[in-house]
This record gives structure tokens, sequence and C-alpha cells, in this order.
């Protein structure tokens, strides 16, 4: 079985889990850029349930672009309003406070492209992580055929493929709602802290 990942700039948790199974891994930068998708959306547990958190980016007046060519917009407060709503959110969680001063560095950046964004984030989430997996970067489109693609439009949080494993963990707000499954890393992080590698290993 072989990998294939977009770009992603907070990944959700089964991205990390597919990154951990063994296989042959890619991440594909050079893929046409799709809206709306985790590549600058994330999700995370609120009260009121999932929230989407989106990087504001340019508009590409209807040209296919390369996902890490897409240029960052700062025009709208994102990164404030993004960090007010995480804060918000997991202000409670057993590992907020281990982790809100590494995300907000994260979040405060001036990176121009989306492709810089990841390139400059992806260690610093497998250091946050404590994992070593292994992956290829292709700044062209992959054709192979694989077996699990996460190129695809995903939009929320139930579009996953049903054969990455969803096991479950303690959530900030499950005394009022059900386990929800692949959400960003960070609701990992601010829950479970060091023990979420071994959540994620195979």
């Amino acid at each position: 079985m072989n990998v294939i990942l977009p770009l992603s700039i907070i990944p959700p948790v089964p991205y990390f889990t597919a990154a951990l199974s063994g296989h042959p891994v890619q991440i594909d930068l050079g893929e046409h850029y799709q809206h709306q998708t985790i590549r600058n959306r994330y999700h995370i547990l609120g009260p009121n349930g999932v929230v989407a958190l989106t990087v504001n980016v340019k508009s590409q007046h209807g040209i296919k672009t390369p996902s890490a060519q897409v240029e960052i917009d700062y025009q709208k407060a994102w990164q404030r309003s993004h960090i007010r709503t995480l804060q918000a959110a997991y202000g409670s969680a057993p590992f907020y406070a281990h982790y809100m001063g590494h995300i907000i560095e994260i979040l405060s950046g001036n990176e121009k492209s989306l492709g810089e964004l990841f390139m400059n984030t992806w260690p610093k989430w497998l250091k946050l992580l404590r994992i070593t997996p292994h992956a290829d970067f292709s700044d062209f489109y992959l054709e192979d055929p694989v077996s699990i693609d996460f190129r695809d439009r995903i939009k929320a949080p139930h579009w996953f493929d049903g054969r990455i494993e969803a096991k479950e963990y303690m959530q900030v707000f499950m005394d009022r709602s059900p386990f929800v499954p692949h959400l960003s890393i960070l609701d990992l992080l601010f829950n479970e802290g060091p023990a979420a590698a071994k959540y994620m290993q195979p």
C-alpha cells in the first residue's frame, strides 16, 4: 500500500496516522489547489460542535495553481481570530498550557505562500508530536496509482477514507457530545499531549 497526501497547513489526525503507517508516503505539493479543503482549512471541536477554521488565501481568478504556490491573504485578521477561537475551545484541555505557545508561534508567521508555510511548520509538528515519519515531497502532480489518496476534496471530518482507523480519546466537550473523529492534530495534542504519538501508531 502507498499513500499520497496533499499539502495541509494544520493537518488532521489521520494525515499523521497515514504518515506513520509504515507504507511509502508522498506529499504532493504540485497538485492543483482545491478550495475549502484540508489544504488551508482545519477542524476543531467547540462547545457547539465542529468548527472549521480557514487560512485566507488570495484569489486564483480561475487559474489552476499548484497548492504550494497559492499566496496567503493577511488582509483579514484570520490569525488573531484563529488564536482566540482555539483559546476559547481548548482553554480547559489538559495540555493546553503546554502547547498553546507553540501553536501561537505557528499561527503568527508571515509566510508568503501555503507551500512556504507548510514546509516551515511540517518539522514543527513532527517535533511537537515526537514522531519521525519518512515522507517524500513532490513539486509535480503525482499520477501513480495509490491505495489511499488524501487529495480528494475533504471538506469535513466525516469525509475521510473509512479505512483510516479512528480510535477514541478524551475530548473537551465529551460531556455534551459524542466523540468526533478526524479533527485537526490540535485536538489530539491539547487532549492527549505526549500520548498523541502512541495514539497514532498502527
